[in-house]
C-alpha cells in the first residue's frame, strides 16, 4: 500500500511532520528522517534517513526515497536493516509493493515502469519472514 500519514502536519518553518501506525509501529517523518517506534514498548527502534513512501504489510518492508528523488531503497522494518536499493535515470513517482512482499512496481517521471523481483532479498538472521 502507498504511504498516507495518519496525521500530517506543515509548521510555520515549512518543514513537514508525518505520523503513520504500521502493524506493531509507529512511524514518524520529518526533516528527511523516518524514526521507528515500538507500539508495546514505546521506545525508539531506530532511526532510517530518507522518506517513507510504500508499506508492504505482509512482508513488513517500506520503500524510502533518498537525498535525490531517483533513488529508493527497501528496508525491513522488523530489523531497520536496509535489504537493496535503487538507483534510475528519472525521478520515482510510484512505488507500490506487491501484497505478499515479492515485487515492488516502480514508475519513474519519464514514464518508464519497472517491475523488481525482491523475492530474493536476504533478510538479517532472526527477522521476521
Amino acid at each position: 500500500m502507498l504511504i498516507e500519514p495518519d496525521i500530517s502536519y506543515a509548521n510555520d518553518n515549512g518543514h513537514n511532520l508525518g505520523l503513520y501506525v504500521r502493524g506493531e509501529r509507529v512511524i514518524i517523518s520529518h526533516q528527511g528522517y523516518v524514526e521507528i517506534y515500538s507500539l508495546a514498548t514505546g521506545r525508539k527502534e531506530g532511526e532510517i534517513f530518507g522518506w517513507p513512501r510504500s508499506y508492504c504489510k505482509a512482508a513488513n518492508l517500506m520503500s524510502v526515497g533518498g537525498e535525490n528523488q531517483n533513488e529508493l531503497a527497501i528496508y525491513d522494518l522488523s530489523s531497520r536493516s536496509k535489504l537493496d536499493e535503487f538507483t534510475f535515470a528519472s525521478n520515482v513517482d510510484l512505488d507500490q509493493f506487491s501484497e505478499d512482499g515479492k515485487r515492488l512496481f516502480v514508475l519513474t517521471n519519464d514514464q518508464t515502469a519497472f517491475s523488481l523481483d525482491i523475492s530474493n532479498l536476504v533478510r538479517p538472521s532472526g527477522a521476521e519472514p
